[in-house]
């Protein structure tokens, strides 16, 4: 009798493991709420940063870096810019595509966003030109798309202000030359080697250049908006100057040529960095 009880025992307990941990898990993945940052960027040490302002014709106000309905300025017209649509509203459309205001950007309505992006897939460079008419574009996601390789029907797209290219199969990006509303440049491991055209993007936020052939990063050293900028596993062997960044948050220069598989003092150094400037920018040396 006693050791059906033993056994019946061992059989609770096994089944309260059973059930505890899958619980313990949902509540660990449904109640936290984790900040996730790009594998790009280091993630930022807390604090209070200030944010650039906002350039006059680029839709916002204020220096909080964040989108507003607060009409602004517009030097080349002297006048000023509507209040952002609602979202939902059609602010511009070709046969096959819409944009909508989604928040924040001009952006593709999220149903043909899927359809662009399956279409890209199939057509690759091809199925660039069904976007090309749509100017009042505000962001554009190509990540992930390897049969991109030419972005020389975006180059009307002036009013562009995010671009997505990480992963693309992207290695030119001079079409993008007259896109000077551009604030968030992500090219994180394409092929693109030279950057001079950004030398232009007086607006850029931010930019990533993780993972590619980039050896000359010195087009970034008068964009003094850089809040975010990522040079991991590049081929950049400068340091770029801090002093010419105020609003930088977080510089990623881990794994390039002398902060990886380098002498103990360069590793130092990008250590006595991370410190010397703590907590803003974040420096990510790993």
């Amino acid at each position: 009798m006693k050791r059906k009880a033993g056994v019946g025992t061992v059989l609770l307990i096994i089944l309260l493991m059973l059930i505890s941990v899958p619980l313990a898990y949902f509540i660990a993945l449904h109640i936290s709420d984790p900040v996730n940052y790009p594998l790009e960027m280091p993630m930022p040490t807390t604090g209070n940063f200030t944010s650039p302002p906002i350039q006059p014709g680029t839709g916002g106000t204020g220096t909080t870096g964040t989108e507003t309905t607060t009409p602004s300025t517009n030097e080349s017209t002297g006048g000023t810019q509507p209040p952002a649509p609602s979202g939902g509203s059609i602010l511009c459309s070709n046969s096959k595509y819409s944009v909508v205001w989604d928040g924040e950007y001009a952006a593709l309505d999220s149903n043909d966003q899927l359809k662009f992006s399956a279409d890209v897939d199939a057509r690759g460079n091809e199925a660039l030109w069904d976007i090309s008419d749509l100017t009042c574009l505000e962001k554009v996601d190509l990540s992930w798309k390897f049969d991109v390789t030419n972005l020389t029907a975006l180059e009307g797209l002036t009013n562009l202000r995010y671009l997505i290219l990480t992963d693309a199969g992207v290695s030119n990006i001079a079409p993008l030359a007259r896109m000077t509303k551009m604030e968030n440049l992500l090219l994180g491991g394409t092929k693109v080697s030279d950057i001079p055209i950004v030398a232009n993007m007086k607006n850029l936020r931010w930019i990533t250049l993780d993972r590619t052939p980039v050896t000359d990063a010195s087009p970034l050293y008068n964009l003094s908006y850089l809040q975010k900028i990522s040079l991991q596993q590049s081929m950049v062997s400068e340091m770029p100057p801090i002093e010419n960044f105020p609003y930088l948050e977080a510089l990623g220069i881990g794994a390039t040529p002398n902060y990886m598989y380098a002498s103990d003092e360069n590793v130092e150094e990008c250590f006595a960095l991370k410190h010397q400037y703590a907590p803003s920018p974040a420096i990510g040396c790993g």
